[in-house]
């Protein structure tokens, strides 16, 4: 009798050690996606702001000096990079798991020299120069 108590008493905690794990991998989980979902609207966001202000510069024929944001994933800074090609704005996570990247049209076309710029910094997106159809993005102030 003492036997069977042992063994129905080792049963019932390992099934309540096994409920107890299984609940914290659900936490881990369920943390870990709203994580990835915050980085991920972020990265949208930028992605569509920026592609409304190209769309602006051009239209103007100006400068526009543009604050890039810090990525946050409730917890830690996210590293980003933004890169234009063509006409098209792309905006993606560096060494953040999981990869976020969104893109998005922009209202006109970038010149080739553009290079993909790292994120918290300012951008020039000027519109301005003697090639008018094309817009050239750099890092730093237009002024």
């Amino acid at each position: 009798m003492r036997a069977q108590s042992s063994i129905e008493l080792f049963l019932a905690l390992s099934l309540f050690v096994l409920a107890l794990y299984w609940f914290a991998n659900q936490a881990a989980f369920a943390q870990d996606t709203s994580k990835a979902m915050a980085v991920s609207q972020q990265v949208g966001g930028l992605a569509s702001d920026l592609a409304l202000v190209t769309g602006l510069a051009c239209a103007r024929l100006q400068a526009v000096d543009y604050a890039l944001p810090e990525f946050t994933d409730g917890y830690a800074e996210v590293d980003y990079a933004v890169n234009f090609s063509e006409n098209r704005v792309l905006v993606y996570t560096l060494d953040y798991y999981p990869p976020a990247f969104s893109q998005a049209e922009a209202g006109c076309t970038f010149s080739k020299e553009n290079t993909p710029l790292d994120g918290n910094a300012g951008v020039c997106l000027n519109a301005s120069t003697w090639n008018a159809p094309y817009l050239n993005a750099s890092e730093g102030s237009c002024s």
